[in-house]
């Protein structure tokens, strides 16, 4: 591990963790957007979790301008807490290695905070990048006034999985904020690592949103978590995620004492979805073994007419999948959970991103989504 202290003793006003596995083609890119931020003293810390790529090379080249910390391949949570315990930033942003910041955006995210003391959480989108860098003209999220704002505590409680927060390196988090919910359970966010930080620092405070674009996103076709379509072995996954997250709210709204112990009641659409399709295309690799296809479909019923929050045409369209879903046929099922279950990341269609995905890998094949 390679340390390096600020030559003055003062304390970074913000700290950018950049996580890494196997980037190494981009991470040079990630650390030089961290190092070149304006108007702000900021530290950079690499974790590199067990990369046996060219990882190592970048980093020492780097070892002077930054921490470099190196683990075991333990996943993106356990990454995320160990750059925590090394920072020393009043303000933290985690940036994935293969994403870039905007030289701006710290102090941009830092002034947000300075003006509102009970902002814990601030968002930015992202513009979607190629492999090479090249721009995509997609943005994360693609419709940029959906990001959740303000008190977002009711919503969290009531329907947590189906908010659209943005992807780990859209964000910045308060220090203070992050000591209350980090570290997380690493096992279970091995990656999608920010859905334990999106749920959980918003019941600590206020979450606000820049009025531009932060960074960018990079697709190039071997990205942890994005997926060009529906992925179901991703599905399981999140069905994982979902349980550990929910465990972790109960716990966090209980010490704030925003519901008594065991009252927690989120009832999003998402998490039926998810498992009804999980359920009927390989029941036996089904990671939750009570289920049962006619309970999924009532909670998600109850779940659509739970939705106040959205009109009645889009209510009544989400109840009338959850029917379609339980009796489709496997194959028109897949196209069902497509349109149902699109990532955070994902662009406006699917063919929107698969056209960008074929414009950075031009004479690639589409990647083969697999069970």
């Amino acid at each position: 591990m390679a340390m390096t202290d600020d030559l003055l003793g003062r304390r970074p006003a913000a700290t950018v963790v950049i996580t890494n596995h196997n980037y190494g083609r981009f991470l040079d890119q990630a650390i030089h957007s961290a190092l070149a931020q304006r108007d702000v003293h900021v530290e950079v810390i690499v974790v590199d979790d067990g990369s046996d790529d060219e990882s190592h090379d970048v980093l020492a080249q780097r070892r002077t301008a930054i921490t470099a910390v190196r683990q075991p391949n333990l996943g993106q949570g356990a990454a995320i807490n160990t750059g925590f315990l090394f920072s020393r930033g009043e303000v933290v942003l985690f940036l994935d290695a293969d994403d870039v910041l905007d030289v701006d955006v710290v102090a941009r995210c830092c002034d947000a905070f300075a003006k509102d003391p009970g902002a814990v959480r601030v968002q930015f989108v992202l513009r979607g990048i190629g492999a090479a860098g090249d721009d995509l003209g997609t943005t994360v999220p693609a419709d940029p006034r959906r990001l959740p704002r303000g008190d977002c505590r009711a919503a969290i409680l009531s329907r947590a999985d189906d908010l659209p927060w943005q992807p780990t390196s859209g964000n910045a988090f308060r220090a203070t904020a992050l000591a209350r919910v980090l570290p997380m359970p690493d096992e279970q966010y091995r990656i999608c690592a920010d859905h334990h930080l999106s749920n959980l620092t918003p019941l600590l405070g206020t979450v606000l949103v820049l009025d531009k674009p932060g960074g960018r996103y990079r697709v190039h076709g071997s990205n942890a978590d994005h997926r060009v379509g529906f992925d179901l072995e991703r599905t399981r996954g999140i069905i994982v995620r979902t349980i550990a997250t929910h465990d972790s709210i109960a716990r966090l709204a209980t010490e704030e004492g925003l519901i008594r112990e065991g009252e927690l009641d989120i009832k999003s659409v998402t998490s039926p979805a998810s498992r009804l399709v999980s359920l009927r295309l390989d029941r036996a690799a089904h990671p939750i073994e009570g289920d049962r296809r006619a309970a999924l479909v009532a909670e998600g019923l109850r779940a659509a007419k739970a939705r106040q929050d959205i009109n009645v045409v889009r209510r009544f369209a989400i109840a009338t999948w959850f029917v379609v879903a339980a009796s489709a046929p496997k194959v028109a099922l897949r196209g069902l959970a497509t349109v149902a279950l699109r990532s955070s990341t994902q662009a406006s269609s699917p063919g929107t991103m698969r056209r960008a995905w074929r414009r950075t890998n031009r004479g690639r094949p589409d990647p083969t989504i697999v069970p």
